[in-house]
């Protein structure tokens, strides 16, 4: 399973993680950060395919990847050491527990499909928030819907599918501890993140499409800073190109659906790497 997600992965993280998701980020903030050597981690990085992605990338720059899997973490560090990533480093835990080695804050969280499967999302992001340095930067990507059947129901067509896909595999998931949500594919809407960032008590909440087709990407920033002192993206002097993801390719859903999902058939090596 964790082999399969990483090829399925592979393509859209080499060509959009990087160069265009994470260079919006904060209106480019996150990337100049980990260019001068700060510090980011993936929370349920899998079998390390970001992870690895930005380590090489950003090589000056602490790379963290967080799982409680330990067979997808062995794939992540045989493909460290494989790349040369000495500063990626992999941790077997819980999102909602972990504490960063020495104390170390974060300019960056990523969590990439990952928050609507987990028992307890909430948890999660106020352990993030505790993680971050002031101002620093959440980025949750996570399956596209609107939060109203309604409209999901008049506006995406794969509706019944994502469904199937929740009963089948994403609620089990996401109820699999006794005090679990239940979010399940289409749980981590609009409305509950926001909610959900306003509770962990994020001081910026924003949504971002980027014409991803299956995908939302919310982008949050913990309190201090410069937006303690009221600066916003509007008043910046940079300038920073909003990704178009539409013609990318890469799985129409999220990692949990690898045995269902159409993806393409590119191979991770018919892109060219930065490792």
């Amino acid at each position: 399973g964790a082999a399969q997600t990483k090829r399925m992965l592979g393509v859209w993280t080499r060509m959009a993680l990087v160069d265009q998701v994470i260079a919006a980020m904060n209106n480019g903030r996150v990337t100049t950060a980990l260019g001068n050597g700060g510090a980011i981690l993936d929370l349920g990085c899998g079998a390390g395919v970001a992870v690895n992605e930005l380590a090489a990338s950003f090589p000056k720059a602490t790379v963290h990847g967080l799982d409680p899997d330990s067979v997808s973490l062995s794939i992540a560090r045989k493909d460290a050491l494989k790349a040369n990533n000495s500063n990626a480093i992999f941790f077997q835990a819980y999102g909602e527990s972990f504490e960063p080695p020495n104390n170390i804050k974060y300019d960056c969280v990523v969590c990439l499909d990952i928050i609507h499967d987990a028992p307890r999302p909430d948890l999660i992001l106020l352990n993030i928030r505790k993680m971050l340095k002031p101002g620093g930067t959440l980025l949750i990507k996570d399956i596209k819907s609107t939060g109203d059947f309604k409209k999901n129901l008049e506006t995406m067509n794969n509706l019944g599918l994502l469904y199937g896909f929740s009963i089948s595999s994403c609620l089990s998931s996401s109820m699999s501890q006794p005090d679990g949500l239940g979010l399940g594919t289409l749980g981590f809407n609009p409305i509950v993140a926001k909610q959900m960032a306003e509770s962990a008590g994020f001081q910026r909440f924003k949504i971002n499409d980027f014409k991803d087709p299956a995908n939302l990407y919310y982008e949050m920033v913990s309190p201090g800073g410069e937006f303690e002192h009221g600066l916003s993206r509007q008043n910046t002097s940079m300038n920073v190109c909003v990704p178009d993801l539409s013609t990318l390719p890469g799985p129409m859903t999220c990692a949990c659906h690898y045995g269902m999902s159409l993806y393409t058939e590119m191979t991770m090596d018919s892109v060219p790497s930065k490792m």
